[in-house]
């Protein structure tokens, strides 16, 4: 059986909200915000307010918005929001195949996040992490961030994001053909959406186990699965899982020559296609009308619908390599951007360090003055208490000197006084002479 479609799970990046209806006006209206807002970390917001309502309608209006909300985000060193441009950023671009741009941007979202050590942010990041490997068969390496997403996810028991890595988890299975494994997680991703009664979300998982199915052969079951899943996109009017759905019942109705069941379904399938303007979900219908009518034995109509579906195809292939060819001149422009918000942050930490710089210096130079003064009034200080000790020795040696005087002067007085009285009691010397004479 062929391959009706590339799986894609209902949350294949919980971080990316997707809003298909969102308005010109609403976009035009948070554009004039941004563009008034002089808060770096209000830009971020807006811009990737308007990264989500663009969506995957328009991605290269959506990366110009994210890389907008990531410059703003870096300005303000506003991790969260660096994370969440990040994580869009890496949305966009693996929806447009760019491998190395996608993880790149993915990987610095999930390392922002374990910096956070936010848990949901890191499991949702793992959980988009492992579906862009998947996208590019990379299936080991799905593996790993996807069961670390599911052990993330129900460590904060996030019953929601849990099921979105359940189911693909089971796409990585059905691809690499480990089928019970793929079965055991669609129906545990089951039981989970049933009890949130998420009915867009249910639809999704009874069409992968129905798609599941098919691969192992088991078309009673995959009918099974895919009758209420289209019952129920249906229900929900959802037009583009319509056309899937009864697309894959067609298909194996036409396997199994139930061909009025299949050309119904194939109806259905087909005018829904032209409602949502698939060019892809067409191409398909015109390869299994062109079977569905070989079979019936109308090889005239049968060639018909070859002759479209190769012509739808040569036309796909064509947009698609313009495609290609607008993918890498977005590459380039990319890293043109990138480059420039390198360069911008560049400048911003050359201006912070000469600032800062400028700072030390300022605060240098207001310390070395403080410290020179404090020094200078010290040093008077002392002066001070030098010439105030001085002093009090300057008046202590006055005033023993002037005891020293008193002193001198009570000494002299009183050798004077004893000179006197020696001099009253001894004869004077011509008494003394005329006692000698007198003598001889």
């Amino acid at each position: 059986m062929k391959k009706i479609r590339a799986l894609v799970p209902l949350i294949c990046f919980p971080i990316l909200v997707v809003s298909q209806l969102g308005n010109q006006r609403t976009v035009d209206s948070l554009t004039t915000l941004s563009n008034k807002a002089t808060n770096d970390s209000l830009k971020a917001v807006l811009n990737i307010k308007i990264a989500y309502k663009y969506g995957w309608n328009d991605l290269p209006k959506q990366k110009q918005s994210a890389f907008n909300a990531l410059k703003y985000a870096r300005m303000a060193k506003d991790c969260v929001l660096v994370a969440e441009a990040l994580g869009i950023l890496a949305s966009s671009f693996g929806f447009e195949g760019n491998e190395k741009q996608s993880l790149r941007f993915a990987i610095q979202s999930l390392k922002l996040a374990q910096y956070l050590n936010d848990k949901e942010l890191i499991a949702s990041t793992e959980n988009s992490i492992g579906y862009l490997y998947s996208m590019f068969k990379k299936y080991n390496e799905a593996e790993l961030h996807l069961l670390a997403a599911i052990k993330a996810n129900q460590e904060i028991n996030n019953e929601k994001t849990t099921a979105a890595s359940y189911n693909n988890l089971a796409n990585v299975y059905m691809l690499t053909k480990k089928l019970n494994e793929s079965i055991f997680y669609r129906k545990k991703a089951l039981a989970i959406r049933k009890k949130l009664n998420n009915l867009s979300a249910l639809g999704d998982t009874y069409n992968d186990i129905g798609e599941t199915f098919v691969v192992m052969g088991n078309n009673d079951s995959a009918i099974f699965y895919l009758k209420i899943a289209y019952q129920i996109k249906k229900e929900i009017d959802d037009k583009e899982m319509q056309s899937l759905t009864a697309m894959n019942l067609a298909n194996i109705y036409t396997e199994t020559n139930k061909l009025p069941d299949a050309e119904n379904f194939l109806k259905i399938a087909y005018e829904n296609a032209v409602i949502i303007g698939s060019k892809a979900y067409m191409k398909q219908c015109y390869g299994i009308f062109s079977t569905l009518h070989e079979k019936n034995g109308d090889a005239i109509t049968a060639l018909r619908y070859l002759r479209k579906f190769l012509s739808l195809n040569d036309s796909i292939n064509s947009e698609e390599t313009q495609k290609e060819i607008a993918r890498l001149n977005e590459e380039f422009q990319t890293e043109k951007k990138l480059l420039t918000i390198k360069t911008l942050e560049s400048q911003i930490n050359t201006e912070r360090e000469l600032a800062e710089e400028k700072d030390k210096k300022k605060t240098i130079l207001i310390i070395a003055s403080v410290a020179g003064f404090i020094i200078v009034i010290i040093f008077l200080f002392l002066l001070n208490k030098r010439f105030v000790e001085i002093k009090k020795q300057k008046k202590l040696v006055e005033s023993q000197k002037h005891l020293v005087e008193e002193k001198q002067k009570e000494i002299l007085d009183s050798i004077r006084y004893a000179k006197r009285i020696q001099q009253s009691l001894l004869p004077t010397e011509k008494y003394i002479e005329r006692q000698i004479k007198k003598s001889k």
